[in-house]
């Protein structure tokens, strides 16, 4: 979907959540889009939710842990 549609789609749904009380499910692998649009998110991994909040509380769970990755130079076999 083009970024003008999908934005207008997100409006819209924002829109009638606000206005019209109507609770929308929603899935996304966009987080930012979660973050935005979401009072409330699970996280579902294998068929079942492994954690369950508002955005700033799962933030706050998973959101400190970090990956480093170190590479190593191979030296040139001939």
């Amino acid at each position: 979907m083009d970024p003008q549609s999908r934005a207008a789609i997100w409006s819209y749904l924002e829109k009638l959540n606000k206005e019209e009380g109507i609770t929308i499910f929603l899935t996304t692998q966009y987080l930012e889009e979660a973050d935005k649009l979401c009072k409330q998110l699970s996280i579902i991994d294998v068929g079942k939710i492994v954690a369950s909040g508002s955005p700033m509380e799962l933030k706050r769970q998973i959101g400190a842990d970090s990956i480093r990755i170190a590479l190593e130079k191979l030296q040139n076999r001939q």
